[in-house]
């Protein structure tokens, strides 16, 4: 309880308190009625054996008798002494506690007014002390009853309006355990209608089912008659917490039959990475078109280290989504949908380098060395925020249809890097690794710089052999970042990025000449 709800019931008390001292000096009959009959039944079984009350004469019902004001005296201090106790130590207590304050004063008022009656010829006044421990406790039972309803009100508003924001942003399961923390009025009836279709729409048909049977009334709309629909269909096993049991790998069928990730619309795949699939989507909420890279940790992990990758996964994308560089596809978003974990990047229009490394879509050695120079910078300005991207390949690195070059999966490579999976295996791409990593030490910006170059051929002969028009220079900026010792490579991506933006500038300079002499 706050100080200042704990104020507001002591002033209540008080007021109370104050309004029967003010009775007091009213006199009421009713409450006079009683303190007579109460005198009268205390001295019928205390008199004969007290001497004092042998020398006190009977007390006839009539007006008050001013002779012997001892009693009301006493009876004034007690209200004050009693009210104020139960007015300062009532909203400090619990229901039972103040239940127990009140038993105790109400035996403490009987005792006095008993005892009372012994040494004075008249009655005391416990009717108005007895009503007005009642009535403070009566107020503040109202008062506190009153002010959880409006709390939990609160509560339960601010649960539907949370519960409502999740929905809109695709996170279902999160929303239905929102408003089944609610009571099922009509609102919160209107709330799990609309999410449990919802769920259907996304091929949940066990989640729908929740949610509909939630509603807890059999005439609310049609849910009684989708209830039954969805109880005649074969429904997949759920686990406890809700989520279905997993049948198969993560596939396709599977997604499409979904339609919905978090609050992202499934369009189109795109791809296929070492873990997980990628979808072309759509953020309804801002327009706007996204990479979906959808996993599920299930199909590769056993069940007692799939929360730690799971967490390790989201913070190390979190951290990723910080970078902010033009050669970085941008992390816009990370969360979770039942079993399924998605990131969802900004949508790029290219290809993977991927796509030209065959000998027939070879590309331009002027092309390679703009890419690689781009990438380099790209890379060495993670390196700088502390994140070094573990997993540098040709399919992480996109060429725009624009001319621009893009690197993506920062983040994703770190979260499951020392973690086997189900066969025994660590996932990765080892002709891209450096040695230390293979080989499991620890790694740093040197491993980067190692797979940039790597991932222009699959072994490592010398490149003008394979090639006798690439020049002396590139090969050897190639055969120190492929260095086996760390410590012989570029001491950093930047350092590499000047010496091949260097090393493409000459080459076109030589370019321009030789075209100029052709002219001549």
């Amino acid at each position: 309880m706050t100080r200042k709800t704990t104020i507001h019931q002591i002033i209540l008390a008080l007021l109370v308190a104050a309004l029967f001292m003010a009775l007091f000096f009213a006199n009421l009959g009713l409450f006079k009625r009683f303190d007579q009959a109460f005198f009268e039944w205390n001295r019928s079984i205390v008199g004969p054996h007290t001497p004092v009350a042998a020398k006190t004469i009977a007390i006839q019902p009539g007006p008050k008798d001013d002779s012997h004001p001892g009693s009301e005296y006493l009876g004034l201090a007690l209200l004050i002494l009693l009210g104020g106790v139960m007015s300062f130590l009532s909203p400090r207590l619990n229901e039972s506690r103040r239940a127990y304050l009140l038993l105790g004063l109400v035996v403490i008022s009987v005792g006095t007014a008993s005892f009372s009656g012994t040494l004075f010829s008249a009655p005391f006044p416990l009717a108005l002390l007895l009503a007005s421990l009642a009535a403070i406790y009566l107020a503040l039972t109202f008062y506190r009853a009153y002010t959880l309803e409006t709390v939990a009100r609160e509560f339960f508003d601010a649960n539907r309006s949370l519960g409502l924001n999740l929905q809109r942003q695709g996170h279902l399961d999160q929303a239905l355990e929102r408003f089944q923390a609610c009571p099922p009025d009509k609102d919160t009836r209107e709330l799990l209608y609309q999410l449990g279709l919802d769920f259907e729409e996304r091929g949940m048909p066990g989640k729908a089912l929740m949610a509909y049977e939630h509603i807890r009334n059999i005439h609310f709309k049609d849910s009684q008659n989708r209830i039954r629909q969805l109880k005649s269909k074969k429904l997949p096993e759920l686990v406890p917490g809700g989520i279905p049991f997993r049948q198969g790998s993560l596939s396709e069928s599977l997604i499409q039959a979904r339609k919905q990730i978090g609050r992202y619309r499934i369009m189109e795949k795109l791809g296929k990475g070492t873990m997980g699939l990628v979808y072309k989507g759509l953020d309804p909420k801002l327009n706007r078109l996204v990479a979906l890279k959808i996993i599920r940790f299930s199909d590769d992990f056993d069940e007692e280290i799939i929360l730690e990758i799971k967490e390790r996964f989201l913070r190390e994308a979190e951290i990723a989504g910080r970078l902010s560089h033009p050669g970085i596809v941008t992390i816009h978003d990370v969360g979770e949908d039942s079993d399924l974990t998605y990131m969802a990047m900004e949508y790029l229009e290219g290809n993977n380098l991927i796509e030209y490394c065959s000998k027939e879509s070879r590309l331009p050695l002027t092309t390679i060395l703009d890419a690689m120079a781009k990438v380099a910078d790209a890379v060495h300005y993670a390196h700088q925020q502390g994140v070094i991207h573990r997993d540098i390949k040709p399919a992480n690195i996109m060429l725009l249809k624009g001319g621009g070059v893009k690197v993506t999966d920062f983040g994703i490579a770190k979260a499951i890097s020392s973690s086997r999976t189900k066969t025994g295996v660590i996932l990765g791409t080892p002709n891209y690794m450096s040695p230390e990593q293979i080989m499991g030490h620890r790694i740093d910006a040197g491993t980067d710089i190692f797979s940039l170059f790597q991932i222009t051929q699959g072994s490592h002969p010398s490149v003008r052999q394979l090639e006798s028009r690439i020049p002396k220079a590139c090969e050897q900026i190639i055969d120190k970042a492929l260095s086996k010792d760390p410590t012989e490579r570029f001491k950093d991506a930047g350092q590499m990025a000047r010496y091949l933006s260097m090393l493409l500038s000459k080459i076109k300079e030589m370019s321009k000449i030789g075209h100029d002499s052709a002219d001549h």
